[in-house]
């Protein structure tokens, strides 16, 4: 028997993060652990011989292929004597040509294969079968290697795979770098010729486009082409100006309204005010010379000049006078005529002549402009094309010369086997250790992690740590064995005995001496072995001195009335409703300070006559007679009387046997809160023999045990022990003393 701490919820049931996992997963597999052994080492044998024969070990034969990038130099770089500008990427494709269908097909025609595979026994006849055996890889470190591989149980079929790859690719791709010189020519001959075509083209288009226009230096002529067309917008500009002007006028003086011409006005329409305006203002920049120059109003020549502006402003009045008269004459058809001859439809005519000119001045420099671009756009192509006949003609030398220094008719080499295929003598990969560990720690923990799956899924109580019990928030929880049977080991017998005095010795600290204490003892459901657990209860309190009341409240099972042999008692019920003097239901027992009020015959028909103020009348009848009451309720979950008594009393005892519904315990313990009362303390009964003897009392019997023992043999002995470390505190020679002290006494 031990004490807890309360908890504050029902989420302890569930563990916590914090949690101990060693300690949740041996609350798991508790009682489970010799099938879990017994599943978990069969389960890993079997994944073990599974994983080991899972996997042949395998054989890899590899061969090397080098690709050199440049050919030695006679007297010119050409194509063969130059690195490849992506020579990696070169490379790369070659890799993957090794690897392709057309160089795997043909490596499993050959006969070596077919002689390989006949050999060995094995079939390979699929394209998708022999690449997954084929791996063809390549470095950066060493770009111009290419290193072919294949893996396979057989070390013969790895060999001759590797060797029928490298065989099929030289024999399809191997020579086809190499290009004779002659072809080389042929090639850049017909090159020149197809450049030199198209440069002819280009030249006839530059020539017909320099006929069209004179010259194909179109730049002095478009520049013409732009100052026309600013001259004609011009001209068009004043036109329309002089034609709003007249207009105007001639609409002012349809109408009555005499205001005259401005100077400004008149010179547009009138040739002759604009001649005088010229005048005026030479005449006015002599003027500002000479004050400039310090000849002021009362000079002669000042006064000749100013004389001269003031002439030259009455003609151009006079002018105007004439020019406005022309206007008022007209009559209406656009034909009138002003003193300089000009009219409005001479002015039209001359507008349209303008535009048309203007249209022609555009389309003109338009059609300069786009053969400027044409020009251009050829001459650059006719430039890149010289470029293109100058590096393809010094390639042609180049290779004439190559192939009169030596005899080079054959430009070959680059691709070359460096590395044979290798005939495997060791495995290179052999996984059957690795599978076979991965097979004994998988296999393993699948029965293991089914008995914990198990044991999650659980909806017993099995032992009485289980955090359903703790959360039940009782300060008391016992451990018993069943209490109904007969315990033949006698250590068991007195642990038992031992954990009924400690729970009772704990109650009376919580109760204190001043007053009594009344109990009720519950379960969440029948069978859990309540009424056992207050009789032995009962009978500790007696032992102790206690006078000690066991009520019968079970009225429906009455086991406790049985028990002591009051089957046809008087009815309690009725009695404790009814207000009689229940003193006189109260029978003593064959044992001291220990007595008995039963339940009545028939009670169970009259549970609607009890009530709370019943219940508590009931309870305080006996409260100051005795010094421990202790009431046999029905099942909290299954009696009406169990929740009368929950609030009624100093504290609830709640016996949960072994086996039982985790749901019905809390539910039970829910119950009870729910209506008032507290869960003094938590009684786990039938618990299992091992967990019984590593409980408290168990180890208490064993130590008291122990030191009966250790009592006898002094007692035997006739020493004093004083222990082995007060014995290290005394020399030998005291110790004889003390000897022979204890002789003489």
């Amino acid at each position: 028997m031990s004490s807890v701490n309360s908890n504050t919820d029902w989420a302890a049931e569930t563990p916590q993060p914090h949690a101990n996992v060693f300690a949740m997963v041996h609350r798991l597999l508790r009682g489970r652990y010799l099938i879990t052994i017994f599943l978990a080492g069969l389960f890993a044998l079997a994944g073990a011989a599974a994983g080991y024969f899972s996997q042949k070990p395998l054989y890899k034969s590899d061969a090397i292929i080098q690709i050199q990038p440049v050919m030695p130099k006679i007297l010119f770089e050409t194509e063969q004597t130059s690195a490849p500008a992506m020579f990696a990427s070169f490379v790369a494709s070659q890799a993957e040509l090794m690897s392709g269908q057309n160089v795997i097909n043909f490596a499993m025609d050959s006969d070596r294969w077919r002689e390989a595979t006949r050999r060995a026994d094995v079939s390979i006849s699929s394209f998708e079968e022999f690449r997954r055996g084929l791996r063809v890889r390549t470095s950066r470190a060493t770009q111009q290697l290419i290193s072919v591989e294949f893996e396979h149980e057989h070390a013969i079929i790895a060999h001759a795979a590797t060797d029928s790859v490298v065989d099929a690719y030289m024999e399809l791709y191997g020579r086809s770098t190499e290009i004779s010189v002659e072809g080389r020519l042929n090639i850049l001959e017909a090159r020149r010729t197809t450049l030199r075509n198209e440069k002819n083209l280009k030249d006839a288009e530059i020539a017909r486009v320099a006929r069209e226009f004179g010259t194909d230096q179109l730049g002095p002529q478009m520049q013409a082409a732009f100052e026309t067309v600013q001259a004609y917008n011009e001209q068009r500009r004043s036109l329309e100006s002089q034609i709003e002007d007249l207009q105007l006028l001639t609409a002012r003086r349809s109408q009555g309204d005499t205001t005259g011409l401005t100077p400004e006005q008149a010179a547009e329409l009138d040739s002759g005010v604009a001649e005088l305006l010229g005048i005026r203002r030479e005449l006015e920049a002599e003027r500002t010379r000479y004050i400039a120059a310090g000849i002021l109003a009362g000079h002669r020549d000042y006064r000749t000049l100013q004389n001269g502006i003031r002439e030259i402003d009455r003609e151009i009045q006079n002018r105007i006078a004439a020019l406005e008269v022309a206007f008022m004459n007209d009559d209406g058809d656009g034909r009138s005529m002003s003193a300089g001859g000009v009219t409005l439809e001479g002015l039209r005519m001359r507008l349209e002549r303008v535009e048309s000119r203007l249209r022609e001045a555009r389309e003109q420099q338009e059609r300069l402009g786009q053969a400027n671009l044409r020009l251009r756009d050829l001459n650059s192509e006719r430039m890149d094309l010289d470029r293109e006949i100058s590096r393809t003609e010094q390639r042609i030398d180049a290779l004439r010369l190559e192939s009169q220094a030596g005899s080079i008719s054959e430009v070959s080499g680059r691709v070359s086997v460096v590395g044979p295929a290798t005939m495997p003598r060791n495995p290179s990969s052999d996984k059957r250790i690795k599978l076979a560990g991965a097979g004994f720690v998988g296999a393993g923990a699948v029965p293991v992690a089914a008995m914990l799956g198990l044991g999650l899924m659980g909806r017993r109580i099995r032992y009485s740590d289980d955090g359903i019990l703790d959360a039940a928030q009782s300060r008391i929880v016992g451990v018993l064995p069943d209490l109904g049977r007969s315990i033949t080991d006698r250590e068991l017998a007195e642990a038992s005995a031992f954990a009924v005095h400690q729970i009772r010795s704990q109650l009376q600290i919580m109760r204190g001496r001043e007053k009594a204490s009344v109990l009720a003892v519950t379960s969440p459901a029948p069978g859990d072995g309540k009424t056992s657990m207050i009789i032995a209860l009962g009978l500790s309190f007696a032992e102790s001195g206690d006078r000690t009341l066991l009520i019968d409240m079970d009225l429906i099972g009455r086991g406790l009335s049985l028990h002591f042999g009051h089957a046809s008692a008087p009815s309690l019920a009725e009695a404790a409703a009814s207000g009689s003097d229940l003193r006189g239901l109260v029978h003593e027992s064959r044992f001291e300070r220990l007595s008995v009020l039963p339940a009545g015959l028939g009670d169970e028909l009259r549970i609607s006559r009890l009530s709370p103020p019943v219940v508590r009348r009931l309870l305080d009848t006996f409260r100051d007679e005795y010094d421990t009451i202790l009431i046999d309720s029905g099942p909290i979950l299954g009696s009406i009387e169990a929740g009368l008594l929950a609030p009624a009393v100093d504290g609830v005892m709640m016996v949960v046997g072994r086996n039982q519904l985790r749901p019905l315990v809390k539910r039970a313990v829910d119950q009870i809160i729910a209506v008032g009362g507290q869960v003094t303390a938590t009684v786990f009964n039938r618990a299992s023999i091992q967990e019984l003897r590593q409980s408290s009392s168990s180890m208490s019997v064993h130590f008291s045990r122990q030191a009966s023992r250790q009592a006898a043999e002094q007692a035997a002995s006739g020493q004093t022990s004083i222990g082995p470390l007060g014995g290290s505190l005394f020399r030998p020679e005291a110790q004889a003393r003390a000897s022979a002290g204890n002789e003489k006494g």
